[in-house]
Order: C-alpha cells, then sequence, then structure tokens
C-alpha cells in the first residue's frame, strides 16, 4: 500500500475549529431576566443537565438567524 506523499491520511475526518467565544453584556428588565431563569429552570428538568442561560441565549440567536435567513 502507498503511503499518502503529504504525510495525511485520506479518510481523516479534520475537526473544527471550536472558535473563541465573545462576550457580551447584556441588559434585561426583571421580567425578561426572569423568565430567562425560568427557560434555563425548565430546560434542566428537560434535559436532565444544566442548561447555561448563555447556551439558550445562542440557541434563540441561531434559531431567529435560520428563520430570517430561510
Amino acid at each position: 500500500m502507498d503511503a499518502d506523499p503529504g504525510g495525511l491520511d485520506a479518510t481523516a475526518v479534520p475537526e473544527r475549529a471550536v472558535p473563541k467565544p465573545s462576550k457580551y453584556t447584556l441588559l434585561l428588565d426583571q421580567d425578561c431576566a426572569l423568565t430567562l431563569d425560568q427557560l434555563a429552570l425548565t430546560l434542566r428538568r428537560r434535559a436532565g443537565r444544566p442548561v447555561d442561560r448563555s447556551e439558550i441565549l445562542r440557541e434563540l440567536i441561531r434559531a431567529l438567524d435560520r428563520r430570517t435567513t430561510s
């Protein structure tokens, strides 16, 4: 069997680089902050694992982006 001249395995799947997250400060009124906390608790119960509020916000942004670009 001939070796790949570049020394790379042609069957290997390259790993995706995880971009470094950007840090933002978000100002919410009390009702929105409470709603976000309640969402986190509800999702924690459903998922059976801790759900970070930033995870919720990232998914909401992705969902809105998909909705507006389709």
